[in-house]
């Protein structure tokens, strides 16, 4: 028994022990205060600039613009792309305002308006606005999509002197812009355009066998206007068939009812060409203006078989304009 008692007292004094230590911490005391710290705005990461090979003026293309932005893209103020031309593959700067011919601008901003285009003074470039397309705001990486039209006078690349057009790229973000060139070369295609200003050609009456001679049956102050990014030739044909009448394709009307003509960028007949079916070349001329330049000076002589029937007889005259490279 005796044992036993001192084994109860020895319990109890771990269990004492035990619940008195608690009374000692609690004359311990505690606080606390804030740490904080802040991130600047991060500059974009980084810019992926994609392109077509080939571009033809009047077409639909697409530039596209990705952009990295650890901040979301939320954080992007502005994009802009400038689509220009170089020749000789030399280290020119690209414009910092559009020229219709060598240079376009297309912006997005985020305040304001939205999509905007810079070409100078020119008229026929376009940014395709409605299919144009930003990434959303709370991604950290996504593309911007620039769709356009060059130009009817965005000149056409020659690899004879390693011409090319290039794109260059801003993008601001948090008050930080970081740049880069595209590294591909984009070839412009050729690209022409023509409008007859001279709704007819009117010989009036002529007698029969007569023409083909320098002031004969001749009507001069054909006005053409002529439309191109680069070094064209100026063509014309006709149509076979004239109510009736036959257009001579070898210039000789030995036949009844038979018609022929010759055609003259100027009212030279030494220097005319004969006109048939074909296109014929009548002049050339090199790149213009968005404008197109006009020759006035155009001329058509008339020849009828010495058989001809009374009669008003018309057909049709098709001006041309093709590339001369």
């Amino acid at each position: 028994m005796v044992r036993a008692r001192r084994s109860t007292v020895v319990l109890l004094m771990v269990a004492f022990l035990m619940l008195a230590t608690p009374a000692v911490l609690a004359d311990e005391g505690t606080d606390t205060t804030t740490g904080k710290f802040a991130i600047r705005d991060t500059a974009p990461q980084g810019i992926e600039i994609g392109a077509p090979d080939t571009l033809t003026p009047q077409t639909d293309a697409t530039i596209t613009v990705g952009v990295v932005d650890v901040d979301t893209l939320a954080d992007v103020d502005k994009v802009t792309v400038v689509l220009y031309y170089q020749a000789n593959n030399g280290t020119a700067k690209p414009a910092t305002s559009g020229n219709p011919q060598t240079a376009a601008i297309m912006t997005w901003q985020r305040n304001g308006t939205a999509w905007t285009l810079d070409q100078g003074g020119g008229l026929t470039w376009v940014l395709n606005q409605s299919a144009c397309v930003k990434p959303d705001d709370s991604l950290t990486s996504g593309v911007w999509e620039f769709s356009f039209k060059p130009g009817t006078a965005a000149t056409q690349t020659d690899e004879r002197n390693n011409a090319a057009w290039r794109i260059y790229v801003e993008v601001t973000s948090g008050g930080t812009t970081i740049s880069k060139t595209y590294d591909n070369r984009i070839e412009m295609n050729w690209y022409g355009e023509i409008s007859v200003n001279t709704d007819a050609v009117d010989w009036g009456t002529v007698n029969a066998g007569s023409g083909f001679a320098a002031d004969v049956n001749k009507v001069t102050n054909v006005s053409v206007t002529y439309i191109s990014n680069g070094a064209y030739i100026s063509q014309i044909m006709a149509a076979n068939t004239w109510s009736g009448a036959t257009l001579a394709a070898d210039g000789e009307t030995d036949q009844a009812n038979e018609f022929a003509l010759m055609a003259n960028a100027s009212d030279r007949y030494n220097g005319a060409q004969l006109v048939n079916e074909n296109p014929a070349a009548i002049g050339s001329g090199t790149q213009t203006a968005e404008t197109g330049t006009a020759v006035t000076a155009n001329t058509l002589w008339l020849k009828v078989a010495d058989s001809f029937g009374k009669g008003l007889y018309q057909g049709t005259i098709t001006y041309l304009i093709t590339s001369s490279n």
